[in-house]
């Protein structure tokens, strides 16, 4: 979404409209477990491309689960958040063509 709204109206501009966007979404849909692991690994990767670096799925999936389990040490026995987790973590480890 970043690079799409970023070709559009530059860069700099996309990232504030692009954070509104995945937040209102997120409070749209319920901010369940897997909702904000999903909504914080956008954050970041759009984060990452507002500062011109590089994003790692696999880091912001860890950098996900660290806040969320910081805030809430619940969370790890959500099952919808385990299986979302351990969802990406397969996906983001499986070798590319």
């Amino acid at each position: 979404m970043t690079a799409s709204f970023g070709r559009m109206v530059g860069k700099r501009r996309a990232f504030y409209p692009v954070v509104v966007g995945i937040i209102l979404y997120t409070l749209l849909v319920g901010a369940d477990a897997s909702v904000m692991r999903a909504a914080i690994m956008g954050l970041l990767v759009a984060l990452a491309n507002y500062l011109n670096r590089r994003s790692l799925a696999i880091v912001s999936l860890f950098a996900a689960g660290l806040v969320m389990t910081a805030l809430n040490p619940l969370t790890l026995w959500d099952v919808g958040f385990q299986l979302s987790f351990l969802a990406t973590l397969s996906l983001s480890c499986l070798p590319r063509r």
